[in-house]
């Protein structure tokens, strides 16, 4: 059976809807909470597009957020970061970009929380909206945290030195218990530049050396670059300067 033209169009415009249907369902945007510290959580963006603004509700259960910042991916003046304290335990934050420049797609933490808490807890993620830069809302995948004293420190990321440096710089880094540790440098955008050190560890002090090239072994521009630790469930960030 042949179909007219308005019968094509109508089966394309049902099966684009379908298609839109089926990309929100498999959104690869995540906005997760996660453990970085003992006293410490971040929000984190994993984005797989663009992103032009955020804003987002956090409520906790058995612990207090004792504070509120922005997080390394948006602690440059191209973002505004603002927070509301709506009651001791629900703060809304709206994050939106003050220039041109979106956040390309990437990972990285969008808000650092100070917590208190004497046992175990939860924090939550509400409301949240994702926008594009063509004002067009991204479909995210929303995970909230469970918080236990039991997720004790397992590594501890020391300050890199020399900081400024070039052309290469020592990352000193602790492991409290035998711990997957992955090191990785990225540039401010979120965007991997380099492993420089994986595999598992176990208990001691560690050096790791970054001589300011990529994977490829090309030499990276001078700017500011971050370092992340991973050990278990631990994440540390710390920032790094590279002058040439």
């Amino acid at each position: 059976m042949r179909l007219g033209n308005k019968h094509r169009i109508l089966v394309l415009t049902v099966l684009a809807g379908i298609a839109g249907l089926i990309s929100q369902a498999n959104a690869e945007t995540t906005l997760s909470l996660r453990k970085a510290a003992a006293a410490v959580a971040e929000v984190v963006l994993n984005n797989d597009e663009p992103v032009a603004a955020l804003q987002f509700s956090l409520s906790s259960e058995g612990l207090t957020i004792e504070s509120i910042s922005a997080g390394i991916r948006v602690s440059n003046q191209d973002w505004q970061f603002t927070f509301h304290r709506i009651n001791a335990n629900t703060i809304n934050v709206v994050l939106i970009r003050t220039g041109l420049n979106a956040l390309v797609p990437g990972q990285g933490a969008v808000a650092t929380l100070e917590v208190s808490a004497h046992g175990p807890g939860r924090i939550l993620l509400n409301k949240v909206v994702i926008a594009s830069p063509d004002a067009r809302s991204i479909a995210a995948t929303v995970t909230d945290l469970e918080w236990s004293d039991l997720l004790a420190e397992t590594a501890t990321l020391g300050q890199n030195y020399p900081n400024p440096f070039n052309p290469a710089t020592t990352i000193p880094y602790t492991i409290e218990r035998e711990s997957a540790v992955t090191l990785v440098v990225y540039d401010m955008a979120g965007r991997e530049i380099k492993r420089v050190a994986e595999g598992q560890k176990p208990t001691g002090s560690y050096t790791a050396v970054w001589n300011g090239s990529d994977e490829r072994g090309f030499q990276v521009p001078s700017g500011v670059y971050l370092v992340r630790l991973q050990a278990g469930s631990d994440v540390q960030t710390k920032k790094m300067i590279l002058t040439r």
